[in-house]
């Protein structure tokens, strides 16, 4: 499933999971459709986005500068989508890709 983009406590959060797997987007202003950049900081700025994800004892953030690309399609429904954005476990790099809509 995925939410709709909601406010936290500083943030516009949108929340992804399927099974055992968790994705967490933090925006710094609520998405519309345009680029985002990935930051590790937990506060991002307007253009900003914090990617963070689990799947089982796995987890990670997605290294500053990626870019993630949101398309509003209607005033409650959004597409995102990063391709190929560099994160580190155990000293080694991976590349996350995702696709969704949302809400779900």
């Amino acid at each position: 499933s995925v939410s709709a983009p909601t406010f936290g406590s500083s943030t516009w959060d949108i929340q992804a999971n399927s099974s055992s797997n968790f994705i967490t987007f933090k925006f710094g202003k609520k998405p519309t459709t345009g680029t985002y950049t990935t930051t590790t900081s937990s506060s991002p700025s307007s253009g900003e986005v914090n990617v963070s994800f689990y799947s089982g004892v796995i987890s990670g953030t997605l290294k500053n500068g990626s870019l993630v690309y949101v398309n509003q399609i209607s005033v409650n429904a959004w597409e995102m989508a990063v391709c190929s954005a560099p994160w580190t476990y155990n000293s080694s790099t991976y590349y996350f890709i995702t696709k969704f809509s949302c809400p779900l």
